[in-house]
């Protein structure tokens, strides 16, 4: 089993791989992603929300479609039967898009899961396959956790993308075996940031989980915290980006996020806004103007930046 050092240096030929690959005016251009939160969990709401992306999509330019888990439509059985139809669905509405999609496991996928330490090895077989091919990722090299597959890390136009195992319920699991894994990610994470951030190959992150619970994430953050403020030298905006579990309304991006100046978090609920079903995310990696690196918007409405 490899250890988040010697990933680190899976990191670095990815890296080096990108940056030698990547069009020179790509870190000139903005990125734009439309985020669905626990609205695509049967195979109907699915389709039906990629169609409807796909129709916005030709008047939009848009990389990437994130899905921040709870896609799986039956709550009794975690394995690939259960995966396998929306994978389909998925392929067929993709296939002849530029777009990619993004997902993150979510607490149905895993949490929720009678068995969660062995049961997610279904979705990592569907959703984490070792050479994830178009549309999942759409030609963009993805490295992934040698531990833990559904954790995933990308860089696109001089943003890094990373995918992480974040639950906010502990449901079925072994909280013991589960704050282990956290603990792992957080090393996994700041490798990950050291050979980005440091070696100046991008100007802004987005960390994508499920679900946000400081008590039960502290053994993730509380290290985290720590290294942002500590040893990131460079003041790289960061955004957490995750569900928020029953709220009717997304509000705006939170600067300030756990006291730290250049962390902010965007929680996105099931019907985003007025039943909207997805959010529009736009990330301006060389704004010179922190705040304005992350913009939101809903029905081309931009909602503005709150302060904690």
């Amino acid at each position: 089993m490899k250890s988040p050092q010697s990933s680190s240096l899976l990191m670095q030929i990815f890296l080096c791989s990108i940056i030698l690959l990547s069009h020179p005016q790509s870190a000139l251009s903005s990125t734009t992603i439309y985020i669905m939160a626990n609205n695509l969990d049967t195979p109907a709401k699915l389709e039906e929300g990629l169609m409807s992306i796909s129709k916005q999509a030709e008047t939009d330019d848009i990389d990437a479609i994130v899905n921040l888990g709870n896609i799986r439509p039956d709550e009794n059985s975690c394995n690939v039967n259960s995966y396998a139809p929306l994978h389909e669905i998925i392929s067929e509405n993709m296939s002849s898009k530029k777009t990619a999609f993004w997902s993150v496991i979510g607490e149905k996928e895993y949490a929720k899961c009678p068995q969660p330490e062995t049961d997610v090895q279904a979705w990592q077989n569907v959703f984490a396959p070792t050479n994830s091919d178009p549309p999942f990722f759409n030609n963009m090299v993805a490295l992934r956790d040698p531990n833990y597959a559904e954790n995933w890390g990308l860089i696109h136009k001089q943003v890094l993308y990373v995918g992480l195992n974040m639950m906010k319920d502990k449901g079925n699991m072994n909280k013991a075996l589960y704050k282990k894994q956290l603990r792992y990610q957080a090393k996994w994470v700041q490798k990950t940031f050291s050979d980005s951030i440091d070696n100046g190959f991008v100007d802004a992150v987005v960390l994508m989980g499920y679900g946000y619970d400081p008590k039960l994430m502290n053994v993730f953050f509380r290290p985290f915290d720590r290294y942002m403020t500590a040893r990131l030298k460079t003041a790289v905006p960061v955004m957490y980006l995750c569900a928020t579990g029953g709220v009717s309304d997304t509000g705006g991006i939170e600067s300030n996020f756990r006291g730290l100046d250049t962390f902010y978090e965007l929680s996105v609920s099931d019907t985003v806004r007025n039943g909207d079903p997805f959010l529009k995310l736009v990330i301006e990696p060389n704004n010179l103007v922190a705040e304005d690196v992350f913009r939101v918007f809903v029905n081309e409405e931009e909602i503005s930046t709150e302060q904690k």
